[in-house]
């Protein structure tokens, strides 16, 4: 008894082709033809896939250098405000300021009014609150989990203690001095700024000054 024709199958999973053939009614050239389009039809999706991985690539390094270019920007701005804040304060206590000063008695007259004296001494106060703001905000950008820690467990001053205590110090190098009326800006922002104006978040080891409740 004579089988019936064999069936040689195989399945092209492209979209394009899901063919069965027939091996004893299908001729060889017929074959070879359906097996070269599909293979065609495959290097071409996959040329197609290739072109759009690059494009996407092209436009994630552009995003790449863009992100670059402003992180660039906003550094160089930061720069400048820390070299702005970190100019030199006049002395008014050094003997330096005391030869450059106008000596009154040979003037005849004092050439400082009392109005120039407050501007003087208000811009100081001024130039304290900002340098005391940008001393510790560079505590909170630079330490940012540090700073979330010690908020969640109320001990602020332990966890950042070389910070703040570097930070003081340059600012009391600073404005300690030159103030009439001495205030203390930066234990002000680091209560604002550090604690959310919590005195309790830096802690119970923190030095707090003279006025402030304990703990």
């Amino acid at each position: 008894m004579k089988s019936g024709p064999s069936i040689y199958e195989f399945r092209l999973k492209t979209p394009a082709y899901d063919v069965k053939l027939n091996r004893d009614e299908v001729s060889q050239p017929v074959k070879e033809e359906l097996r070269g389009t599909a293979v065609e039809q495959i290097c071409k999706e996959m040329r197609e896939e290739a072109r759009a991985l690059d494009t996407h690539l092209q436009t994630l390094g552009r995003d790449i250098e863009a992100l670059r270019a402003r992180l660039g920007k906003l550094l160089a701005g930061w720069e400048r405000q820390i070299g702005k804040a970190q100019a030199p304060v006049p002395d008014l206590a050094s003997p330096a300021y005391d030869e450059q000063r106008p000596n009154n008695s040979e003037a005849g007259a004092d050439s400082s009014t009392p109005s120039q004296t407050k501007e003087s001494s208000e811009k100081i106060h001024r130039d304290a609150m900002r340098y005391a703001r940008l001393l510790v905000s560079e505590i909170e950008l630079y330490n940012k989990e540090l700073v979330a820690q010690g908020r969640a467990n109320k001990d602020l001053y332990s966890r950042l203690k070389p910070h703040i205590d570097r930070s003081r110090r340059a600012y009391e190098s600073r404005f300690s001095s030159v103030m009439t009326a001495p205030k203390d800006y930066f234990h002000e922002e680091l209560v604002r700024t550090l604690a959310y104006n919590d005195f309790s978040l830096l802690g119970s080891d923190y030095p707090a000054p003279s006025g402030e409740p304990s703990h």
